[in-house]
């Protein structure tokens, strides 16, 4: 096991901060970034050697492999934690806009919603099952929620 990944993985080990998936996920993404680090050509790196050369390393190969920006802020703030733990802190900017990260999008650019063609739906020969499609596409209930609708007697009273 390389010095880095072993220091990370009882700095991990010594800090549990957080929930024990927070910290899995934690410990997961950092010996990703020690291993990223070493792909980068940086060897003989201890815990403590973290360096601003390094974040930037980090940050171009995230961005060359077109990460999301929900993932490289998590990254960006298991750094932090890192750099936090090792009294280092001043190596890493405080704010994800100091770095050009873009803002996090909860929502698609565009909608994923698929459009109820009428040729489609006169294939279906069930009418029960052209009802409850319809009833999917109209009110935007999922399929198991439109079969088991019932129709009202209007004559029962």
């Amino acid at each position: 096991m390389r010095d880095l990944n072993y220091d990370l993985k009882n700095l991990c080990r010594r800090n549990r901060d957080g929930s024990y998936s927070t910290q899995a996920n934690r410990h997961q993404r950092l010996q990703q970034m020690a291993n990223d680090l070493h792909a980068l050509g940086f060897r003989q790196l201890r815990s403590r050697s973290l360096k601003p050369k390094h974040v930037d390393a980090l940050l171009a190969l995230g961005r060359r492999n077109q990460l999301n920006a929900g993932t490289i802020k998590n990254r960006m703030t298991d750094l932090r934690w890192w750099a936090e733990k090792v009294d280092i802190k001043s190596v890493i900017q405080p704010s994800n806009a100091d770095y050009g990260i873009a803002r996090r999008q909860y929502l698609p650019p565009q909608s994923k919603a698929i459009q109820l063609q009428a040729k489609i739906l006169q294939q279906i020969q069930d009418p029960f099952v052209r009802l409850a499609v319809r009833l999917q596409a109209v009110f935007g209930l999922r399929r198991d929620e439109a079969i088991k609708l019932h129709a009202a007697d209007s004559r029962s009273g």
